[in-house]
């Protein structure tokens, strides 16, 4: 919509003045082109909607941080609860149970 009214903007001299109004858009323009359209865009952004917020910095950020997470000991975790909830109900499959019910 932005976009679109900065070319009616351009290109439309009958029209005295174009007012944008986005709901939770993207950010795609520059700075520069931000600033020199800020005057005719209003932009209404929800308030945890993350679209409006993300940026390549952002995308970046997050994926540094999932990289550098240590997954490994809450992963052994899920696994050997999932083993243990498939032995509850495959007593063969749980050799402590099988030997406790014998």
């Amino acid at each position: 919509a932005t976009i679109a009214g900065i070319e009616f903007q351009k290109r439309l001299r009958f029209v005295n003045t174009v007012e944008v109004v986005g709901f939770g858009c993207p950010a795609l323009l520059s700075p520069d082109l931000s600033k020199n359209v800020e005057n005719m865009v209003t932009t209404v952004i929800g308030d945890s909607d993350m679209v409006p917020r993300m940026s390549a910095a952002t995308v970046g950020n997050a994926l540094l941080s999932i990289m550098e997470y240590d997954w490994i000991p809450h992963a052994r975790r899920d696994i050997i609860q999932g083993l243990e909830e498939v032995g509850n109900f495959l007593p063969f499959f749980n050799k402590k149970k099988a030997a406790d019910d014998d």
